[in-house]
């Protein structure tokens, strides 16, 4: 089997392996790629426009926190 080009160095957030499968071009969101990884069974999404993991809860927060600067 080939691998989709578009999804070249996609690689598993868990275990680091490229070894992966697209499971739906729709995941969370339509912004969203769902894969699946054949090595250790996590399934995971990947931004499309980004080309990228999603931001988690906490790098989101963290994102914000310091664009805010000191609070007084």
């Amino acid at each position: 089997m080939s691998k989709d080009r578009d999804f070249e160095g996609v690689v598993c957030p868990h275990c680091q392996s490229d070894n992966n499968e697209v499971l739906s071009l729709f995941g969370g969101s339509s912004s969203e790629v769902l894969f699946k990884c054949s090595d250790c069974d996590t399934c995971f999404n990947w931004l499309k426009w980004r080309g990228a993991l999603p931001t988690s809860a906490l790098d989101y927060a963290k994102e914000n926190s310091d664009a805010q600067g000191p609070t007084s």
